[in-house]
């Protein structure tokens, strides 16, 4: 099954052509996830371990995260990689719903859409 491709592709051409302090300033992360729809919100607000997970202080880049884009919460993770095959994307989709599977075991996972998306981060 084919992820869907993200709302707005950046070009990195243009970007090669600001400044370098703003380039600098600039940091682009891929974010896959799913939706956060209010099936999982009710599955997570029932799971004693995800409680755990959220608030928990040692959190790291391997446990997912909530993020609000356009408008809409995604559960997911920012990838950390330089590059991204499309295998890779499919090894961390699988990671995201198994990952769900353990948060919400009578969540069905084969029904929940995965997405990739650039993010835009100024420091």
């Amino acid at each position: 099954m084919p992820l869907p491709l993200p709302e707005k592709i950046i070009d990195y051409n243009k970007m090669q052509k600001l400044d370098d302090p703003i380039k600098s300033a600039l940091s682009i992360r891929l974010f896959v996830g799913c939706p956060l729809n209010s099936e999982i919100k009710m599955h997570l607000n029932q799971s004693r371990q995800w409680k755990q997970t959220t608030i928990s202080p040692h959190r790291n880049n391997k446990e997912l995260i909530e993020i609000h884009h356009q408008g809409k919460d995604y559960l997911g993770y920012h990838l950390d990689l330089e590059k991204a095959t499309l295998a890779d994307l499919k090894q961390i989709e699988e990671h995201v719903k198994g990952q769900l599977q353990i948060f919400c075991p009578d969540l069905e996972i084969e029904k929940i859409k995965v997405c990739i998306f650039p993010q835009v981060f100024i420091a």
